[in-house]
């Protein structure tokens, strides 16, 4: 597989919920690179600038996906979910299905730790 990792080496402070981006990985691997056994790549890059970051992530897949697996998954709706309550107004979640390449791409305004425990513990990005 064929794997590229691009990431901030400094975040700062800021914060993300917790698994937010695990669903988006997964689906990755579930509907793409599972499938492309020898041709398998995946792309992830993520930036910040100031307190948005912007994700994009990108997977190879067969042309012919089935229809089948697009109409039972509920990860990428529960992500849309999560952002509603987590993050809302302060997300921009696009999609794009283009035949044999699948592109994901986030903004989000992330928060700052101030230490404090809440009801929602946040993971340092």
């Amino acid at each position: 597989m064929d794997l590229h990792i691009d990431m901030p080496a400094q975040t700062g402070n800021l914060t993300i919920a917790p698994l937010l981006l695990l669903p988006l990985v997964e689906n990755c691997f579930k509907h793409g690179n599972s499938r492309l056994i020898d041709q398998a790549w995946m792309n992830l890059k993520v930036e910040l600038s100031g307190n948005q970051m912007q994700l994009k992530l990108m997977n190879g897949k067969p042309a012919e996906c089935d229809r089948a697996d697009k109409a039972s998954g509920i990860g990428l709706e529960n992500v849309r979910k999560r952002l509603e309550l987590l993050y809302p107004g302060r997300h921009h979640l696009t999609i794009d299905d283009e035949g044999e390449v699948f592109i994901l791409n986030l903004k989000l305004m992330l928060d700052e730790s101030n230490n404090a425990m809440s009801p929602t513990t946040y993971y340092t990005a």
